[in-house]
């Protein structure tokens, strides 16, 4: 009975140790990845959210080590910074991925709702952590936070023209359901603790995560160039390719469907996926295939407004290729720098 008892004091002492080494090697590369995300040349939202999110994670994965040292002078609250990874992580990928795309309305909504709520909850400010259903409350938000940046990564993921960022996106999605996802939806389960085996797990996960991570960037990009945003610009001259694939989308108006994928349009005019992305990327400097296709319909979109003056906007829009008003009043911001009825109203003043 003793030498039971002594084996198994033995082994938590042995899952401890093994926990703590992996929490500070996992912290450690995460704050590496902080840091050369940080200094790299990607825009500066890029630079200063992606640091956030991986300190929050390295904090995450580092504090609870010192905890008992901390816990009685600061209670919960040194945790708190740990409540930023999945905001930040939202809009995060956002910039990231959308490109010139503002980030939506809906995302930011859910940041500004539960920064507040999250404040409230680690500070217990006006006694909310004592409510029965905060904590379920406060993982349900970040729940809804993290889906909502799963949903940004791979609505674009088939039309992406950057290879190794289409690859980022699957790397990203697969990290996020095994790290965030079952941390979340124990807390929201409202279980009085997750287990030292659990933790182990979630430590085992993301300290390989970061591995692959780390020695991926460093043998295919070590500038960690992940949006570096080339100018779009006309080209002097141009290959045969290259004036094929604009003579067939400009004239046979391939741009107008709806439904036009990077696939679709490579199937149509008789090239590979993979010479299609090449092309468009490489040698017209596009980032993903909504762009390239919006430059086509936005074009039209113009000048029917100017020429078709009694036709309303939405119709213009559907028949450039747009599917709703809101995606087309958007791209035609960002395109033209004015909504699509002042530039009507501005050119008819002219």
């Amino acid at each position: 009975m003793l030498f039971a008892l002594l084996a198994f004091m033995g082994m938590v002492v042995t899952v401890e140790i093994a926990l703590t080494i992996l929490r500070i090697a996992a912290g450690t590369q995460l704050l590496v990845l902080a840091y050369l995300i940080g200094t790299s040349a990607n825009p500066i939202r890029v630079r200063i959210l992606g640091a956030i999110v991986f300190f929050g994670f390295s904090w995450g994965m580092v504090a609870p080590v010192v905890n008992s040292d901390l816990a009685p002078t600061f209670g919960s609250l040194y945790m708190y910074p740990t409540e930023w990874i999945v905001p930040a992580l939202l809009i995060f990928v956002c910039a990231l991925f959308e490109d010139e795309f503002p980030t939506p309305l809906w995302a930011k909504l859910g940041v500004v709702i539960d920064i507040p709520v999250s404040f409230l909850f680690y500070t217990n400010l006006f006694g909310f952590a004592n409510y029965t259903y905060a904590e379920p409350i406060t993982a349900g938000l970040k729940l809804c936070l993290v889906f909502g940046a799963i949903y940004i990564t791979l609505r674009g993921h088939k039309d992406d023209l950057i290879l190794q960022r289409a690859h980022l996106r699957l790397f990203l999605v697969g990290s996020i359901a095994l790290i965030a996802l079952p941390v979340l939806l124990l807390q929201m389960s409202s279980l009085p603790s997750i287990t030292v085996s659990v933790y182990l797990s979630l430590s085992c996960v993301i300290f390989l995560n970061t591995s692959i991570a780390l020695i991926a960037f460093v043998k295919v990009n070590p500038g960690f160039e992940l949006a570096k945003i080339p100018a779009v610009t006309a080209q002097t001259s141009m290959d045969n390719d290259i004036a094929y694939l604009l003579d067939r989308t400009t004239n046979e108006r391939l741009y107008a469907d709806h439904n036009l994928r990077l696939k679709s349009l490579a199937d149509q005019i008789g090239w590979s996926e993979s010479k299609l992305r090449n092309k468009v990327n490489q040698e017209l400097g596009y980032r993903n295939f909504n762009q390239f296709v919006n430059h086509f319909r936005l074009d039209e979109a113009g000048v029917a407004l100017l020429e078709q003056t009694d036709k309303a906007v939405l119709a213009i829009a559907l028949d450039a290729g747009f599917r709703s008003i809101s995606s087309f009043n958007s791209a035609f911001q960002s395109y033209f720098e004015m909504s699509p009825t002042k530039y009507r109203e501005a050119n008819r003043k002219q």
